[in-house]
């Protein structure tokens, strides 16, 4: 396939979103492009910016010049690979990927953006929108937009065709996706994001509560915002500790379904979530853990289940909780003097034990 206008990834940008702008520039559509380049595979059902073969991506490679390296690293799992203790299969759900869900070319869940940054004359997706801790825009300081406000339709730019090209615009009422109104993150939020994602783009970063390495960091990250998201559900106990480290949010007011993961909330809930995550990571490690025997928290709700994380740092405050409770319960056992019956409580027993000798 012939492509004379050469197009290069923008900064921080996600394999779909390339794909889409390469198609304009070209003038043509998403589906027409990738029908030309692919036209056995119809490659928008699966989710291409996890990842793509390498057979695809030297077809791709051949049509737009950019080289399969360049390609690879526009994806989530070339991004997200290093995080992980036990690196998941490859079409598994990973802890940190917000899902699309496809149905055929239609998604139930849409890409997430920030009103302000399509704004710009390059517009385009970026590839941290897709990663479930980056709730926010971190140079507008605004929660990210994942739907239409007008007619509620999610955000899919690869069903836009060539009559229509402006990727600002809803594909279903051309509502002008610049205007949203935005609600602002919370600074404690959007620096610890900024630390996750410099983190994982391996810049040098100070890491709190004294750890020392990314995996481990990105496996206590993991085990608090499962922590949190627990808590939530336990009206009384998220009360203590909400209130406890100021972070009541009168706008959350019913507890979200504790089945539903991370990845799978709304960005409002998942805001919420890492900023007590980041109140948290702000207190010394021994604090964290005083506050936890304070308002009487339970261990079993510190104990990690993810396969392909688990965290040192965050076992130690499930096992000094453990030791505690434990001393405590053996503690009100051996509080109560063992003291001998009388005889008239010795004379009634042995007057019923006769009866069966």
């Amino acid at each position: 396939m012939l492509n004379p206008i050469r197009l290069k990834p923008a900064e921080g940008e996600i394999l779909s979103s390339f794909i889409i702008r390469t198609s304009i520039v070209t003038g043509t559509d998403p589906l027409g492009f990738s029908g030309a380049i692919w036209p056995n595979k119809r490659i928008w059902t699966a989710d291409i910016d996890r990842a793509m073969s390498d057979e695809d991506l030297l077809l791709l490679s051949k049509a737009t010049g950019v080289e399969i390296d360049t390609l690879k690293s526009l994806t989530l799992n070339h991004a997200l690979s290093e995080l992980f203790k036990t690196t998941p299969n490859t079409l598994a759900a990973w802890d940190w990927i917000t899902p699309i869900s496809s149905r055929n070319r239609s998604r139930v869940n849409g890409l997430h953006y920030c009103p302000d940054c399509i704004r710009n004359p390059t517009t385009y997706f970026r590839l941290n929108w897709r990663i479930a801790w980056n709730v926010a825009c971190e140079t507008h300081g605004n929660l990210l937009s994942i739907s239409c406000p007008k007619c509620n339709t999610v955000i899919s730019p690869h069903l836009i065709n060539y009559h229509s090209t402006d990727l600002t615009s809803c594909i279903k009422c051309q509502y002008d996706l610049t205007t949203v109104e935005q609600t602002m993150a919370s600074p404690k939020v959007i620096k610890l994001q900024k630390l996750l994602n410099d983190a994982m783009n391996n810049k040098k970063v100070s890491y709190p509560w004294d750890i020392s390495d990314k995996i481990e960091f990105f496996a206590t990250i993991n085990a608090l915002t499962s922590f949190i998201h627990k808590t939530r559900s336990v009206k009384a106990l998220a009360e203590k500790l909400f209130n406890s480290l100021g972070t009541i949010d009168s706008n959350l007011t019913l507890p979200p379904n504790s089945k539903i993961r991370f990845i799978n909330q709304p960005v409002s809930e998942r805001h919420f979530i890492l900023f007590n995550c980041a109140v948290l990571l702000d207190m010394p490690l021994n604090d964290v853990r005083e506050l936890f025997r304070e308002i009487n928290l339970r261990p079993s709700l510190l104990i990690q289940k993810s396969s392909h994380y688990f965290s040192e740092t965050f076992d130690s405050i499930y096992r000094s909780l453990e030791k505690n409770t434990h001393e405590r319960s053996k503690s009100s056992k051996s509080s109560k003097p063992i003291k001998p019956r009388t005889k008239d409580e010795v004379d009634k027993l042995w007057n019923e034990v006769q009866c069966f000798l």
